[in-house]
């Protein structure tokens, strides 16, 4: 392989491995979302995806978390205050 050859190449596969970091950062999350809070007016972040999870601590209207990962109907989010955390999907909004 020439020098050229060698540089095209090794160009070529810098770019796909950039593109897949960023394709995984998409699928990880990489989204900011506001809190909507049910009726009672505060939403559970807990350790894991479920309520049988312990609750870390309580989120309310107009918080922000940014989505880390998603299980189901879960989603793996760093709260503002950068507790990281599950919330139900449901009361997580654009």
């Amino acid at each position: 392989m020439n020098r050229r050859s060698f540089l095209i190449s090794a160009a070529a596969t810098a770019g796909a491995a950039q593109a897949a970091a960023t394709a995984g950062a998409a699928q990880a999350g990489g989204v900011t979302l506001v809190v909507n809070a049910p009726s009672h007016g505060a939403l559970n972040l807990r350790s894991g995806p479920g309520t049988a999870h312990p609750i870390l601590m309580q989120m309310y209207n107009d918080d922000w978390v940014d989505v880390l990962a998603s299980s189901g109907n879960w989603r793996e989010v760093r709260h503002q205050s950068g507790v990281v955390g599950w919330a139900h999907g449901r009361y997580l909004v654009e």
